[in-house]
């Protein structure tokens, strides 16, 4: 009875750290090289910025008190990381919605249920195959993309790498994921 206990007990164990390990940041957010947003389930953004420091007029602590003030501005914006490393900053700011994100960057982007689309939108994913369910996403703007889960559907204008990050253009972009 004690063996089967000491077992039982080790597998949660087991089970819990496996379970914590995977409630970590995605693989594709390490070691970040060039700007990517990440959009969650619920509507919040995960913006990652990268600014190469090789220009005089500009110094870390300038770009990063200019972040600081720029967030403190605007109602459901914060700054949750900003690092440099050689001549790279790095900075995480996240957006509590994508109207935080369109009054912080002047861009916006729609986040929504794939039943709550607009028919016109999802008639724009020509690309893979639309799902019975999952989350829209549609931007105007050039960025890097990871959405909330896999990309299955998306427009002509938007590029899907190997790992799952959409590359949009400037035109109206629409990615659906599942």
């Amino acid at each position: 009875m004690r063996k089967r206990k000491a077992w039982l007990g080790c597998l949660w164990l087991l089970m819990i750290c496996l379970l914590a390990a995977g409630c970590g940041k995605d693989a594709r957010l390490k070691d970040i090289q060039e700007n990517i947003l990440s959009v969650k389930k619920n509507g919040k953004i995960e913006e990652y910025l990268v600014e190469k420091l090789d220009k005089d007029y500009y110094s870390a602590e300038a770009l990063e008190s200019y972040i600081d003030s720029e967030a403190e501005a605007v109602q459901g914006v914060s700054v949750k990381d900003f690092s440099v490393e050689s001549d790279m900053a790095r900075a995480e700011i996240h957006y509590d919605d994508p109207e935080s994100f369109l009054a912080f960057n002047g861009q916006a982007i729609t986040i929504c249920k794939l039943s709550e689309a607009d028919a016109q939108d999802i008639s724009l994913a020509t690309e893979g195959s639309v799902p019975d369910d999952g989350y829209v996403i549609v931007t105007e703007f050039e960025t890097r993309l990871i959405g909330p889960g896999d990309p299955v559907a998306w427009s002509e204008d938007v590029s899907v790498s190997e790992d799952g990050i959409c590359r949009t253009t400037a035109k109206r972009c629409v990615m659906i994921y599942k």
